[in-house]
């Protein structure tokens, strides 16, 4: 007839909704051609032959397994042979573990339905990965190389973080220099890697509940399933896709750009980071109506996290006015975590100067003293405190508030889902 119904989405509603949206003459058209065509006879013979093959004996019987009130029970014997109606059997109601499993059954299917297209998102996060990699490429060596940016460059192969380069080498002012500018080399490879990972969970975190926005509101709304069973499934399923994406995205990049981090440790906090920034998401796509308000809506929950999380510029050139914003960013969180273990070893030198420092004077180091007795170390460090990020941040706030964020808008998500599926009709 010209009309084509959506994927995943029920038949009988896209005929419902096509009726209230067409005139008088397409509907006249549509019921002309529904009533000669063969699934309009075959319905119409199987309508007027429904009850030839009707057994009241085994309805009864069927009644009397499935009903364990006696007092039904008592009726049905009381009643006559000829006359008696046989009583309806309601469709049984599958308890929260059933349906729980139909909905994990289903997304299983459906995730390995779609492979090609996980398959082909994964190669392009290849890709793109291997290109960050060679644009960052030894970025966590921070030897002296050409940059192209001071008309003197020290020697290639000298780390000009090292401490005796900064306080015996004839050039330690420009080693100082450009110990701030590896750094900041560095703390741009952690960023790219953070943010092509964050922004890989955008796609999932509105496809996987616009896709199937129709289909759920109307299964939530007949009882079916809760909303939270439906959410659980999803997460269930988010955890290995992200995973995959997660594992693609660090080792293409982890030994070209020379990170110093555990490679499994710097997976489970980009991974954590993945599924705290998508849940603000989640909770766009279901208030959104259409694909198209979710994809307007997603920006909003992203791009302002690379300002006010330290990406663009250092956390303390941040106006005051303004800085308080980064405690409301995933992104600065999953960059504090990524942080602290990839500089785990000049923050490890640093503390351990600090404290031979403590130890020897009675009282706690200047940083001009730092700075003296470890410069390498107290360079860095000092500049992940320009960042925000500080020694003992990593447990809280960094991860308590990726689960905090992770846990509470997915559950506000439910929420926002529940009150969509009381007012389906």
């Amino acid at each position: 007839m010209g009309f084509r119904c959506p994927a995943n989405h029920n038949p009988a509603d896209f005929v419902m909704f096509l009726i209230h949206k067409e005139d008088d003459e397409v509907l006249d058209q549509l019921i002309g051609n529904w009533r000669t065509s063969t699934a309009c006879k075959q319905l119409t013979t199987r309508i007027m032959h429904a009850g030839d093959h009707f057994n009241p004996e085994a309805a009864r019987a069927a009644s009397r397994i499935l009903t364990s009130d006696s007092d039904s029970s008592d009726d049905e014997d009381s009643s006559s042979g000829d006359e008696e109606v046989p009583k309806v059997i309601g469709r049984k109601k599958r308890n929260c573990c059933q349906a729980q499993w139909a909905l994990i059954h289903r997304d299983a299917r459906r995730i390995w339905r779609d492979r090609s297209q996980v398959l082909a998102a994964n190669i392009q996060n290849l890709l793109v990965s291997l290109i960050y990699g060679w644009l960052f490429f030894g970025a966590g060596l921070q030897e002296s190389r050409d940059l192209g940016f001071a008309s003197q460059s020290l020697p290639e192969g000298i780390k000009p973080c090292d401490d005796e380069v900064l306080r015996n080498h004839p050039a330690k002012a420009l080693a100082r220099d450009q110990c701030v500018r590896m750094f900041q080399v560095h703390w741009g490879a952690l960023s790219i890697v953070a943010i092509n990972t964050m922004m890989g969970s955008i796609t999932w975190a509105i496809t996987v509940f616009q896709n199937e926005r129709s289909c759920f509101l109307r299964e939530a709304s007949s009882g079916y399933y809760t909303n939270f069973s439906y959410f659980l499934s999803k997460t269930l399923f988010e955890f290995p896709v992200m995973a995959i994406s997660v594992v693609v995205s660090i080792l293409s990049v982890y030994w070209l750009m020379n990170l110093n981090a555990n490679p499994l440790a710097l997976m489970a906090e980009v991974l954590l980071l993945s599924v705290a920034s998508s849940s603000i998401v989640f909770c766009l796509s279901a208030q959104a109506s259409t694909p198209e308000q979710a994809y307007a809506l997603a920006p909003i929950a992203q791009i302002p996290q690379f300002a006010f999380a330290g990406i663009l510029i250092p956390n303390e050139m941040v106006p005051l006015s303004l800085r308080w914003l980064k405690w409301l960013c995933p992104l600065y969180y999953g960059m504090t975590m990524m942080s602290l273990s990839e500089f785990g070893g000049p923050i490890e030198k640093f503390e351990d100067c600090k404290e031979r420092l403590t130890s020897s004077n009675g009282t706690v180091p200047s940083i001009d003293v730092m700075y003296e007795e470890c410069p390498g170390a107290a360079i860095q460090v000092l500049a992940l405190h320009s960042q925000g990020v500080w020694e003992n941040f990593f447990w809280w706030p960094a991860f308590s508030m990726c689960v905090i964020f992770f846990v509470g808008f997915r559950l506000l998500s439910v929420f926002i889902l529940w009150r969509k599926s009381r007012f389906v009709l």
